[in-house]
C-alpha cells in the first residue's frame, strides 16, 4: 500500500492513526466496470473494520431498492453471493418482506419491500460525510460535532435544496458509477466543519416506515454535520426530524 495513507489522522475516528487506505464507497457497491478513481482517505484499522462490516450489511440489502442503470445486473448478479455467505441475514429478509403502495407518476403501485435496519445504514453514512469530508476539504469532524442524518419526503428535498442552494465556502456535486450513488454538499462559511449534505444510493431507493401510509415515503438522505450543542437543543433536534433544520 502506498505511503500516502499511512500514518496519518484516521478521517474517520479523528483520534487513532491510520494503517490503511480506505475507499469511502467500498468497491463492492459497484460492478466491477464502475469501480475506478474512488475516494480513498487515511483509516485506523478499527475504524476501517467496523465501516466494513457496516458495508457487509448495505451491499447486501441495498441493492433491492435500486432504481439505477446498473440495478438489475446488480441484484442478480452480486446480492445472491452476499446473501449465500450470510444465512441468517437471508432468513431474515425473506421473512420480512412484504409490500408497500408507492407514488409512480401520480399514480399509486404496489411493490415488493425488504426490511432495513435503518440504525447500520445511519451508521454507514456517518462514515461517507466523514470520509468524504477528509477528502474533498481536508476537514476531519471530531467527537465534537455530530452527523445527523433523515430520510427525505419530497418536503424535505425541497428544504435540503434551499439550504444547499445558500451561500457556502465551497460546493461539491458528484455521481459516483454511472448513478450507483450521488451526493451534493455544501460547506459553512464561517466554520468549515459545517456543512449540508444530500446522497442518492443506488438511483434514489424508496424508502418507508411501514406499508399503511403511502405518501410518507423517500428516495434521498439528508444530512447535517454541526456542534453537539446545536443538536442538544430540543427544538432544534425537532425542527430536523420535521424536515427544517436550520443552517446558515
Amino acid at each position: 500500500m502506498s505511503k500516502k495513507y499511512k500514518g496519518k489522522t484516521c478521517v474517520y475516528c479523528c483520534d487513532a492513526i491510520s494503517t490503511t487506505g480506505d475507499h469511502v464507497f467500498a468497491r463492492q457497491l459497484f460492478l466491477k466496470a464502475r469501480r475506478s478513481d474512488l475516494p480513498k482517505v487515511p483509516a485506523c484499522e478499527a475504524c476501517n473494520q467496523q465501516k466494513s462490516e457496516l458495508e457487509h450489511y448495505v451491499t447486501a440489502v441495498l441493492p433491492f431498492g435500486g432504481r439505477h442503470p446498473d440495478g438489475a445486473e446488480n441484484l442478480k448478479n452480486m446480492v445472491p453471493k452476499r446473501l449465500a455467505n450470510n444465512a441468517s441475514l437471508h432468513a431474515s429478509l425473506r421473512k420480512g418482506m412484504g409490500r408497500l403502495w408507492i407514488r409512480e407518476k401520480g399514480l399509486l403501485v404496489p411493490t415488493i419491500t425488504v426490511p432495513l435496519e435503518w440504525q447500520k445504514v445511519e451508521q454507514w453514512l456517518v462514515y461517507l460525510v466523514k470520509g468524504l469530508s477528509g477528502h474533498h476539504w481536508k476537514v476531519l469532524i471530531g467527537p465534537n460535532y455530530t452527523v445527523k442524518f433523515l430520510t427525505l419526503t419530497s418536503h424535505g428535498e425541497v428544504f435540503v435544496r434551499q439550504v444547499l442552494g445558500r451561500r457556502a465556502a465551497n460546493r461539491i456535486r458528484h455521481d459516483v458509477g454511472a448513478g450507483t450513488i450521488a451526493y451534493e454538499a455544501a460547506q459553512g462559511v464561517d466554520n468549515p466543519k459545517l456543512s449540508v449534505w444530500q446522497f442518492s444510493i443506488y438511483g434514489g431507493m424508496t424508502l418507508a416506515d411501514d406499508g399503511t401510509r403511502p405518501k410518507q415515503t423517500g428516495s434521498k438522505f439528508g444530512a447535517i454535520v454541526g456542534p453537539n450543542q446545536l443538536f442538544d437543543r430540543a427544538e432544534i433536534r425537532a425542527m430536523w426530524l420535521r424536515g427544517e433544520p436550520t443552517c446558515s
